[in-house]
């Protein structure tokens, strides 16, 4: 019976003490605001930058020993800063030195899909190495916006249904298109030939068919025409026009 008590009490001691054991000496706890990032769109001869924030929630002093990048497109992939390691990251207190902050530039060399890992070694006993998944799709650059392009654009939204001639029947409406479009090989025409001024009315004529701001009244219309714009009208910012 005595003996019975006896672990008993052990028991009981081990249950209050063991808690109250971990609280007092708990270990680092990394903690990164990404364990994945997607780049997005990166054109080759660009970069793009984001920061890797290494936090450390636990109750003890977090080191990271080392931070390397791996896989296959790990060329594409660098540091703006090389970080200084061994690095130093206190407990969640918003002292120095914390948080850990690693900012990581993706430029990529080849079009295609780029993906690698950024690996950080701690001390954190439960998650070491850390690992953070970083990929992006890698595009051709593109090249100064043209006619061509505005009128390919053109053409395909009126395939698609995107693009469409505003009028009460539909010869009216078909009518409206081709104006529209002879504008633009017209104005394809005087920019070859140096005539900017020119190149810059019949845009300008262009833009005001499908501006959806009235005086004159739209004649064309559809979900794909804002973009439409936009691109006219970065055509002339670019010919400096007025």
């Amino acid at each position: 019976m005595v003996r019975r008590r006896v672990l008993m009490v052990g028991a009981i001691l081990a249950v209050v003490f063991l808690p109250l054991n971990a609280v007092a000496n708990p270990h680092p706890n990394i903690l990164v605001n990404y364990l994945e990032f997607d780049f997005g769109e990166v054109e080759i001869g660009s970069s793009n930058t984001v920061t890797i924030s290494v936090n450390n929630d636990g109750g003890h002093d977090l080191w990271v020993d080392g931070v390397a990048f791996t896989g296959e497109s790990s060329a594409d992939f660098y540091f703006a800063t090389e970080p200084a390691v061994p690095a130093h990251v206190p407990p969640n207190d918003g002292g120095p030195g914390y948080p850990l902050l690693v900012d990581v530039v993706f430029a990529p060399s080849a079009p295609g899909f780029a993906q690698a890992f950024l690996e950080i070694i701690s001390n954190d006993p439960d998650d070491s190495p850390t690992t953070v998944v970083l990929y992006g799709e890698v595009v051709e650059p593109q090249g100064p916006l043209t006619i061509e392009d505005i009128l390919a654009f053109f053409d395909a939204g009126v395939e698609a249904g995107t693009i469409e001639g505003q009028g009460r029947c539909s010869r009216a409406k078909r009518v409206h298109l081709r104006i529209f479009k002879f504008k633009l090989i017209l104005a394809a025409i005087f920019l070859d030939r140096g005539w900017n001024q020119g190149t810059c009315k019949l845009l300008q004529l262009a833009y005001a068919f499908s501006d959806g701001q009235g005086g004159p009244r739209d004649k064309i219309v559809g979900d794909a025409v804002p973009e439409l714009n936009t691109m006219i009208l970065e055509l002339m910012t670019s010919l400096g026009c007025q």
